[in-house]
């Protein structure tokens, strides 16, 4: 069976129940914020489940014809279930390891007629359909009205014909008017090569809803001579199954396996308002002047599942910028073990460096991989960068302030950063700083040893011949400043 959102959505509530809810009352207004609020309630409990409402209402307030699904790819685990990893290996360093083999995995996608493509089940073309019939979703007290949808972009590059996938949000301001921001990457700089071509609108589609690692393969950068439906397919690790867009033919592929596929088109001259919203690093962007969209056909399978994503709160860019980065590391530096993409723009390295000098040459790598990086904290190869009691142990006892921590001075910034809107215009052209923070102990010189108990002792000594395993399952595990004491 391909893989779609429905078959994953059916192995969570079939095999793993405690990683999916279904909201069946309703209808909720996702417009009005209602949706996430609810998952609000589950997150504050330390639940990140993805949660399916089968009752919501569009844009104009109207019942939607399928459902809408939240926090598809919220946790880890959702990744490691979507590539059918064993349970011991559903750790972050197991599912950072199977990226990166599938990051050099790439497959052909295949295409199959229209009449075989679920997605093509029902079209509704321009003048049957408009934006105010999406399921577009608000999801903080000011994000700006009407509403918002989100999904990957999928574009042609003009000179080589690839495609290029990444994700992106459209802010709907009328029934014909949608704008969405485009940073500055592979499809900024499609758009603006095809405007210095007196091109005024670039043909696009807009995935809204397909399998978990689809939405992951759009998350990565990979490299500009990729096309990445085969990347995808990769990482999917079967061929992704495309079929012929109703505008433009077998000229433009679209997903068949995708729940709703829009076709429609980016201009590269006309702007109009977008924002305020808040984003992936949680703080409000502010309202500026983007592209114009405009839509020009949908497909739908029947009863669709339209994504929704709740920005900020997913794991797709933790998953995708640490493996990614580790595997450009790797290749110049095979000390480098697991990364740790642990917040926005901060990546905490395992490292074990070979001379004095490698940290500084390995960090000047990884400031390469460009604008979501500016924070490096590395670590040795004994420290989980995934535990960070670990990490703060390690900074705590192997830091030399005066010797081991730098700024990495006029790193290129994102527009929407927080703290590059902080500075002036003229100080923005200077870059930004990032805090480097080397807690590896010293190449070649003598450290001291770290304790641990006699392991032969620890292998005689056994749990269950001393204390009950019920009684151990009774034990809370409690709370402690000192997780990094013993590992």
């Amino acid at each position: 069976m391909p893989k779609d959102l429905r078959s994953f959505i059916e192995l969570l509530e079939e095999m793993h129940p405690e990683e999916m809810v279904r909201v069946a009352k309703g209808p909720l207004r996702p417009a009005e914020g209602e949706c996430v609020a609810l998952m609000y309630h589950l997150v504050r409990q330390g639940k990140w489940p993805l949660a399916v409402f089968d009752q919501v209402t569009t844009l104009a307030g109207k019942p939607w014809s399928g459902s809408l699904a939240f926090g598809v790819a919220g946790t880890w685990s959702k990744v490691a279930i979507g590539y059918g990893l064993a349970a011991e290996e559903q750790t972050p360093l197991g599912i950072e390891a199977e990226t990166m083999r599938r990051l050099k995995a790439a497959h052909k996608p295949v295409v199959i007629p229209a009449g075989e493509a679920p997605v093509r089940a029902r079209l509704l073309k321009e003048g049957e359909v408009n934006w105010f019939d999406l399921p577009g979703y608000r999801a903080h007290a000011r994000d700006a009205r009407p509403g918002w949808v989100t999904g990957p972009i999928v574009v042609r590059d003009p000179d080589t014909g690839r495609y290029n996938l990444s994700w992106h949000r459209e802010h709907v301001l009328a029934p014909d008017r949608a704008t969405c921001r485009i940073a500055t990457m592979h499809l900024w700089d499609i758009l603006n090569r095809s405007r210095e071509r007196g091109i005024e609108e670039v043909p696009f589609i807009q995935v809204f809803g397909h399998h978990v690692l689809f939405g992951l393969a759009a998350s990565m950068r990979c490299g500009l001579d990729v096309d990445e439906y085969d990347f995808a397919s990769g990482i999917m690790g079967e061929p992704l199954r495309l079929t012929a867009s109703n505008t433009w033919g077998e000229d433009f592929l679209i997903p068949a396996d995708a729940e709703i596929v829009m076709e429609g088109y980016i201009s590269t001259k006309e702007r109009d308002s977008l924002g305020p919203w808040v984003e992936f690093m949680r703080y409000y962007s502010p309202q500026s002047k983007e592209a114009v969209c405009r839509m020009v056909a949908l497909n739908m399978r029947e009863s669709p599942i339209f994504e929704g994503t709740w920005v900020g709160q997913y794991v797709y860019s933790d998953v995708a910028h640490g493996s990614y980065l580790r595997q450009m590391l790797l290749s110049r530096f095979p000390g480098v073990g697991a990364v740790n993409y642990v917040a926005p723009y901060t990546a905490i390295i395992q490292f074990k460096p070979q001379r004095p000098g490698d940290v500084r040459r390995m960090v000047g790598l990884a400031h390469a991989y460009g604008e979501y990086l500016n924070h490096v904290f590395v670590v040795d190869e004994d420290v989980d960068p995934f535990d960070l009691s670990q990490v703060f142990w390690a900074i705590g006892t192997r830091v030399d302030a005066s010797k081991q921590v730098y700024v990495a001075d006029g790193l290129s910034a994102m527009w929407d950063e927080p703290m590059a809107r902080e500075l002036v215009s003229s100080e923005l052209t200077k870059g930004l700083g990032g805090l480097v923070v080397d807690s590896t102990k010293p190449v070649g010189e003598v450290f001291d040893e770290v304790g641990y108990p006699d392991p032969k002792v620890v292998d005689r000594i056994r749990l269950q011949d001393y204390i009950s395993p019920d009684k151990v399952d009774q034990l809370v595990a409690g709370k402690t400043t000192r997780p990094w004491a013993m590992k």
